[in-house]
């Protein structure tokens, strides 16, 4: 439903039971968005495999709860992605189906369940997740209406100018540093699955095991160096702009520095 506002594409299938089977790409303004299947449901557990591959083979995460917020098996999953596999600094946390609150799409609505968010995303907060809070359908039903006045007032509540907005700072904040880890996180997901495919007790086996381990292990140390490098040439080139501005500012006027 996020994705068909987002996009306008009415080929895309919305529903309340299960409708996205597979990893789908779209294009939006430039970028390549992929639709995955939940990961959240005990009705298709094959799906979890087909969306860690997908997450792992992404350059950024936009991770979708509804305003029911987590049970225990999307919180484990959640945890899994953002601390084990450390994708916490490449994601965006967004809340679905505000309609549903008592008090709607409100500041005061919102305040209730960025507290009650808190005890799941420890230690990250929901401001590190750029948490944004929308109502897709609601976003969807503006574009229908004739009456002008309907039809803004269902798309403000939907919230969905804010998302995009805070949807093209998080790509523009985070997308090119991500793009360095992308690589390592999709060798990562190839190892793990190799790891849990093969249990069969041989030696051969065992020791096959233990190298991939320690190539894992490996590829976690680089991925942190990648990210510390990609931080620090940061600091530097803005360094450099800065100074480069005083000299500037110096031309102008003597006083300019400030």
């Amino acid at each position: 439903t996020i994705l068909r506002a987002l996009t306008g594409r009415e080929d895309i299938a919305v529903g309340a039971d299960i409708v996205t089977e597979k990893a789908t790409e779209y294009e939006w303004e430039g970028l390549s968005v992929v639709d995955t299947p939940g990961i959240h449901t005990e009705i298709r557990p094959d799906h979890d495999e087909i969306t860690y591959r997908a997450i792992a083979e992404a350059d950024l995460l936009v991770f979708v709860i509804t305003n029911e917020l987590f049970d225990s098996r999307l919180a484990e999953h959640f945890r899994n992605l953002a601390i084990e596999r450390e994708k916490a600094h490449e994601m965006m946390l967004v809340v679905n189906k505000m309609r549903r609150c008592a008090a709607g799409n409100t500041p005061e609505a919102q305040k209730v369940i960025l507290e009650d968010l808190r005890k799941v995303l420890d230690p990250y907060s929901p401001e590190d997740l750029r948490t944004s809070f929308i109502d897709a359908k609601a976003a969807l039903e503006s574009k229908t209406k004739r009456d002008e006045h309907i039809a803004r007032a269902l798309w403000n509540k939907s919230g969905f100018d804010r998302f995009v907005n805070e949807l093209n700072r998080f790509v523009r904040d985070k997308g090119l540093a991500a793009r360095y880890t992308t690589s390592l996180y999709t060798l990562e997901q190839v190892l793990q699955e190799a790891l849990a495919a093969e249990s069969t007790g041989d030696t051969d086996v065992d020791a096959l095991e233990e190298v991939l381990l320690q190539r894992r292990r490996a590829l976690m140390e680089t991925e942190q160096r990648v990210l510390r490098g990609v931080e620090g040439e940061i600091h530097r080139t803005a360094a450099r702009v800065r100074e480069e501005g005083r000299r500037c500012a110096e031309l102008i006027h003597l006083k300019a520095d400030k």
